[in-house]
């Protein structure tokens, strides 16, 4: 549950929203506010960009935002609206160890890209000339042989044309590397694992 914002928080956010200047300004300006040291501490999820720029997306579509009420609500739904990155295969191991009992804790081990066995991921021209950069996340799903049995881009690294061709050409390379499959108690079983992309201009 979050915490009640101040008053004093409330008076800075309605002024913002009630702006007469161009949306996109007042939201900045209010994403600024959101992102005070004091305001963090309040309510943490506020770090994340994506909950502030939603959060005012919303205050400043209301004319009405005076009240607390209506500030809490826009925040409350902000950080609702946030999703859960997907866990790596270690945060679930020493996840269902830690809930496990004494003496029945589980070897299980998640499978792993093998780095130097890969090819780099070609950078699309079109991606060049349009300076697209960013992070591309996928899954892949690794066979008890260690090929990759299934591959799916999780998390975009843009918007435009020019990232989707990244995600494409990360996708494709990334799909040929080696993979150690994962073991269960020594054994190879089938897996998944957590792959991201760094794309940058050099």
């Amino acid at each position: 549950m979050l915490k009640p914002l101040s008053g004093a928080l409330c008076a800075l956010l309605a002024a913002t929203a009630n702006a007469q200047d161009d949306k996109a300004a007042a939201v900045q300006r209010c994403a600024l506010i959101l992102n005070g040291g004091e305001t963090r501490e309040q309510i943490p999820s506020l770090s994340l960009k994506a909950v502030r720029e939603r959060a005012c997306a919303c205050l400043v579509a209301d004319p009405g935002a005076v009240a607390g009420e209506t500030a809490d609500r826009c925040i409350q739904a902000a950080v609702l609206a946030e999703p859960i990155p997907p866990l790596t295969p270690r945060t679930v191991s020493a996840l269902a160890n830690a809930a496990a009992p004494d003496g029945k804790r589980s070897t299980r081990t998640g499978p792993m890209v093998r780095i130097n066995g890969c090819k780099r991921p070609e950078y699309p021209a079109a991606a060049v000339r349009a300076e697209a950069t960013g992070t591309t996340r996928l899954v892949f799903r690794v066979a008890p042989d260690g090929k990759v049995a299934d591959a799916e881009i999780t998390k975009s690294s843009g918007t435009t044309v020019g990232h989707k061709l990244l995600d494409a050409s990360a996708l494709v390379a990334l799909m040929q590397c080696p993979f150690t499959p994962g073991t269960d108690d020594g054994k190879p079983v089938e897996g998944t694992t957590i792959v991201e992309y760094v794309w940058k201009l050099e």
